[in-house]
């Protein structure tokens, strides 16, 4: 069903694939030489948020995957597959811009409410799921699996064949999968405001002094600071992150 670009086609699709790949390893083999990654920002540029949960699922499994170890995972025909699908899905979503419906194509600065970001702008669609996810049932979970992915193409996962180990070879350094485009300093602000925005949630609601969704936006802060070191410094939202 991934032939097809409808939406609901997409969405069924996207969730077979989730559920056979985790429950059917030897799936994998199958799927990598088939599956067309292309098809992860077409998905991304619709303007439907339900399209888009089991699509980012998708998309987390597929960079974030342990390959098993067996005699098809480790054939350098099968490993090229993967380590390519990897990049075009990391490097594609980070490069997704407006949705195809073209209603979809302001979208407000997170600091400057004068100010829009540009719709060509690396990361756009991580900006469009923050700003226009707030009051959908599903958007806790959106905005999770949006900022999941962020860091995967922020931090792309080594070319790593299969080991049983947790690293792998001793001293041996493996390239990273892809190089997808620096972020905007504008998205450090964006993480940065959610952080701060999930803390004042958490305090007032949770037992906890903590969430699952915190975690994810310190990490993606963590991975962001790099990129904008002196944006860090001077931003005052980021500084009360930390």
């Amino acid at each position: 069903t991934f032939s097809y670009s409808n939406e609901t086609s997409l969405r069924i699709a996207a969730t077979s694939a989730i559920m056979t790949l985790l429950r059917i390893p030897a799936f994998l083999p199958r799927f990598v030489p088939k599956f067309p990654p292309g098809k992860i920002a077409q998905a991304l540029a619709l303007p439907y948020p339900t399209t888009h949960l089991p699509i980012l699922l998708l998309a987390a499994i597929l960079t974030s995957l342990k390959l098993p170890v067996s005699n098809e995972t480790n054939a350098a025909n099968f490993l090229t597959a993967f380590f390519g699908l990897q990049r075009t899905v990391l490097v594609s979503t980070a490069e997704v811009v407006a949705d195809m419906s073209g209603r979809i194509t302001i979208i407000p600065h997170p600091t400057d409410p004068g100010s829009v970001i540009a719709p060509d702008v690396p990361y756009a669609f991580m900006f469009r799921t923050f700003h226009f996810t707030k009051d959908l049932l599903e958007g806790q979970m959106l905005r999770s699996l949006a900022t999941y992915v962020l860091c995967m193409c922020l931090q792309p996962p080594p070319a790593q064949p299969p080991t049983t180990g947790p690293t792998g070879e001793a001293g041996v350094a493996f390239p990273a999968v892809a190089q997808c485009p620096p972020p905007p300093a504008a998205l450090l602000d964006l993480v940065a405001n959610e952080l701060l925005r999930e803390e004042d949630h958490v305090r007032k609601t949770a037992p906890a002094p903590f969430s699952t969704q915190m975690c994810l936006y310190l990490h993606a802060l963590a991975v962001l600071v790099p990129f904008h070191a002196k944006h860090s410094a001077q931003s005052p939202t980021v500084r009360a992150c930390a």
